[in-house]
């Protein structure tokens, strides 16, 4: 399954905007020996100055590469996070990840990591998507210059597409920012969740709920967070406010409302959840 996931997620990198000059996907790989020297432009970092990119040049040879090569990405101590994404970055190609991107009136560049180190919403759109866009809205947006007092106008890029796994986030909840109905409807009904300053998954059994726009009967959805070093099953049932309770107000910071809950929220919007057991997580 994990070959499968990084081949797709690869090829579509590779399938530029225009669909008729796809690109070849890349496979990064370390090697023994390193082939790029210290430099005014370069720190050797361990990894980079390692790197074999292998091309592959059809699905089915770039899926013989994973397979051959799974162990590097699968090693407790190795980097394959960052060989997957070396591999994506070098896939889309540098120049057309730096397009991606927004950038502010004066000029202003986004970067794939953000000022805490962690990976920013481009680089999680690039995996997800294949494009390194700065948003999670739908399509295209613009934006004028008011303060500056200018006519300049800029480009905000969204996803322009549905792909096999969504994206929800908890800042949705608090308003800070709005996602699009590629990621909240993708093709198939796994979404990577944004709470609580890091990643995690949540997925549903039954196809169907991927496109679902609104419950009228209870759904279980399943949560998968890593880092929590999670020992069991957490199945969450969303359920219809058909007797119309009062929702708690993600504003009040009286009230410990499980993040989760709000994240659902912002997908089913007013349901009510059941942890069927399970501590809810805070």
């Amino acid at each position: 399954a994990i070959c499968l996931a990084m081949v797709h997620t690869l090829w579509r990198a590779s399938q530029s905007d225009d669909s008729k000059n796809p690109s070849q996907p890349k496979l990064c790989i370390p090697r023994k020996m390193p082939h790029i020297s210290r430099s005014s432009a370069f720190t050797p970092d361990g990894v980079t100055e390692r790197l074999e990119v292998l091309s592959a040049s059809s699905r089915d040879e770039l899926l013989s590469l994973v397979h051959q090569h799974l162990t590097t990405f699968m090693h407790p101590e190795g980097y394959g996070v960052v060989l997957l994404l070396y591999s994506i970055i070098l896939t889309r190609g540098v120049g057309q990840v730096r397009s991606d991107m927004d950038k502010g009136f004066g000029g202003e560049k986004r970067s794939l990591i953000d000022n805490h180190g962690y990976l920013s919403q481009e680089g999680v759109n690039l995996i997800l998507s294949g494009r390194g866009v700065s948003n999670v809205f739908d399509g295209e947006r613009t934006l004028e210059d008011d303060i500056g007092g200018s006519d300049d106008v800029i480009r905000l890029g969204g996803v322009t597409s549905q792909g096999p796994v969504g994206f929800l986030t908890l800042q949705e909840a608090y308003n800070y920012l709005e996602v699009g109905e590629c990621y909240k409807y993708p093709k198939r009904p796994i979404w990577v969740i944004y709470s609580e300053s890091h990643y995690s998954v949540m997925f549903a059994t039954e196809p169907q709920l991927s496109q679902l726009r609104s419950i009228d009967t209870p759904v279980d959805v399943y949560y998968w967070d890593m880092l929590a070093n999670q020992d069991e099953v957490i199945r969450l049932t969303a359920e219809p406010n058909l007797e119309k309770k009062d929702i708690p107000d993600v504003n009040d910071e009286k009230l410990l409302i499980p993040p989760l809950d709000l994240v659902l929220r912002t997908k089913w919007q007013g349901c009510l959840v059941d942890w069927n057991g399970s501590e809810p997580l805070l």
